[in-house]
C-alpha cells in the first residue's frame, strides 16, 4: 500500500493554481450571496400589540459585522457599510474615514460623515435622504434627496 501511495500521491496533490482557483471561486460565491442575503432579510421588526409607532430597523453590516437598529454607526476609520433596508425612522452614519456605503432601499437618512466617501443607494425614492457631509463625496443615488455630494 505504501508503494501505491508514493506512486499515485503526486498525481492527486492540489497544485498552487488549483488552490488559488478554489479560493477565487469561494470569493465570487460570497460576493454573489451577500446581496441575496441582504434582500432576504426581514424589512421591519414586528410592532408590539397595540403599538402604533414605527418599528423600522436598519439591517446592515459594518465591516462584515451585522448591525440592526434605528441607528447604525460606522467607525472613525474607513468602513464598508452594506444595508438592505434603512427605514423611515432609521439613520446610518458613516462617521470619519473614506467610507463605502451601499443601501438597497432607503426611506430614512444616510449620513456619510467626514472623508471622501462613496455612497450608492439603489432605491432612495420617497422620504430617503443621503447627506455626503464633509469631504469630496460621490453619491450614486436613485431618486430622493441628495445633499453635500460633490460628484454625481
Amino acid at each position: 500500500m505504501d508503494d501505491m501511495r508514493r506512486h499515485f500521491a503526486p498525481h492527486f496533490a492540489p497544485t498552487t493554481s488549483t488552490r488559488r482557483r478554489a479560493g477565487r471561486l469561494a470569493a465570487v460565491a460570497a460576493l454573489v450571496a451577500l446581496p441575496a442575503a441582504l434582500l432576504a432579510a426581514p424589512v421591519h421588526a414586528a410592532s408590539p400589540a397595540g403599538s402604533h409607532s414605527s418599528a423600522a430597523t436598519a439591517l446592515c453590516t459594518v465591516n462584515g459585522v451585522f448591525q440592526a437598529g434605528p441607528v447604525v454607526n460606522g467607525t472613525a476609520g474607513p468602513d464598508q457599510i452594506r444595508c438592505s433596508v434603512v427605514g423611515l425612522t432609521d439613520t446610518v452614519n458613516g462617521l470619519g474615514g473614506n467610507d463605502n456605503i451601499t443601501v438597497v432601499l432607503n426611506r430614512g437618512h444616510v449620513n456619510a460623515g467626514g472623508g471622501n466617501d462613496l455612497v450608492t443607494v439603489l432605491d432612495n425614492n420617497g422620504t430617503g435622504v443621503v447627506d455626503g457631509s464633509l469631504g469630496i463625496d460621490t453619491c450614486l443615488v436613485n431618486g430622493g434627496t441628495r445633499v453635500n455630494c460633490e460628484l454625481p
